[in-house]
């Protein structure tokens, strides 16, 4: 009989990256015998960070900026709308949900959930300053039934440092399993937090499948962009990063595509001559990165799909990264790309559209593959 696995994690996010990890770790569960089910969480405050007008309150806490942002996005509410539509028509589609929605923690620690095993991840499902953040990512409302960590992000947040109340997660560390974190600083931290020895560091589960594999499996549907182009993707876009790719869509002659309508429409990117995608969710994503001639990013999952796709890209340094943010580094490292982080002096005043050894990269994908699934069959079955 094969196990049931319940997943946890930024599922309902309206973030490409986060939908796709969560989607590829249910897909690999699936492929590996198993039964999974994504625990349909969300948390308050993810709901009002994906909220379609913003939302005047954030963790709590009434944000002035939110309301001016509000007002700046009313002649864009039918984009809005259209944006949050696609994001949840790929939900619906493409994710084995339980049958209940948990909108609080409580729900979840009332529920009487039955799976085998509980895995929390990937994303940066601990790190507690996230808008998101939430003790259910650290299973604390499973009573019965083996607890996984699989590649877990910190994000730039040492709990040790960070957390008011660093014993209430110590608890929580200690209760699970098996623990895998996604980067480098997070596999000291969580160590030195809980005194383990025995945390590990593997792939984001968006590594489990290539360029076939997920073309094969979600559909992404005829070219989008029918010109050349740079896809710009980031969370955040900072002006000093906007004006390095502006300078580059410049130098090369070629229009930049962005698929956020926040940013486009009310924070006015469309003013520096940035132009909007037509479609808007995962698999819009994935589409604009496969037939983009650059693509441009401050995002762990923009560089991942560059990679699965073999596109020219960079990651952009700038004054905005924090560094105790390890996740770019990690990554790079990880697949032997380093020299793919890289400053706007750099970008500008070298040819960034030449290639790079992707059969190199793909052979240690596949090497990173292997221990991953080694290490998922091993905390479910041993």
């Amino acid at each position: 009989m094969m196990k049931k696995i319940g997943i946890i994690t930024f599922h309902r996010s309206n973030n490409s990256g986060s939908m796709l990890q969560a989607f590829a770790l249910q897909k690999k569960l699936s492929d590996l015998g198993y039964n999974p089910t994504v625990i349909d969480f969300s948390s308050k405050g993810q709901r009002e960070l994906y909220s379609i007008m913003p939302s005047f309150f954030l963790k709590g806490k009434f944000r002035k900026s939110q309301v001016k942002l509000w007002f700046l996005c009313i002649p864009y509410k039918n984009l809005l709308i259209k944006e949050n539509n696609d994001y949840i028509s790929f939900l619906e589609k493409y994710f084995i949900l339980t049958k209940t929605q948990y909108l609080d923690n409580g729900s979840l620690c009332n529920e009487n959930f039955n799976f085998d095993a509980y895995i929390t991840g990937s994303d940066q499902v601990w790190n507690i300053n996230c808008v998101d953040a939430d003790d259910a990512y650290f299973l604390n409302f499973v009573s019965n039934g083996r607890k996984i960590a699989y590649a877990t992000s910190l994000g730039a947040n040492d709990i040790k440092e960070t957390s008011p109340n660093p014993d209430k997660y110590i608890k929580y560390l200690k209760a699970f399993d098996y623990i895998s974190v996604r980067e480098k600083n997070a596999v000291s931290q969580i160590g030195m937090l809980s005194g383990r020895n025995d945390i590990q560091m593997h792939i984001d589960p968006t590594l489990f499948m290539n360029q076939k594999e997920w073309t094969d499996t979600i559909e992404i549907g005829d070219r989008l962009i029918k010109e050349e182009y740079i896809f710009y993707y980031a969370f955040n876009y900072s002006k000093e990063v906007n004006h390095i790719v502006s300078e580059i869509s410049k130098k090369y002659n070629l229009p930049v595509y962005i698929m956020d309508v926040k940013n486009w429409g009310a924070r006015g990117l469309r003013n520096i001559g940035f132009k909007l995608s037509p479609k808007f969710g995962p698999a819009a994503f994935i589409n604009l990165t496969k037939y983009a001639k650059l693509v441009l990013t401050t995002s762990f999952h923009g560089t991942v799909f560059s990679v699965i796709f073999n596109k020219p890209f960079w990651y952009i340094e700038s004054s905005m990264h924090n560094i105790k943010d390890d996740r770019a580094v990690s990554l790079l490292s990880q697949l032997e790309l380093p020299n793919r982080l890289q400053n706007g002096n750099y970008l500008l005043t070298h040819d960034i559209l030449e290639t790079w050894d992707f059969h190199k990269t793909q052979s240690r994908i596949i090497e990173l593959q292997n221990q991953a699934y080694t290490y998922l069959k091993q905390s479910i079955d041993k």
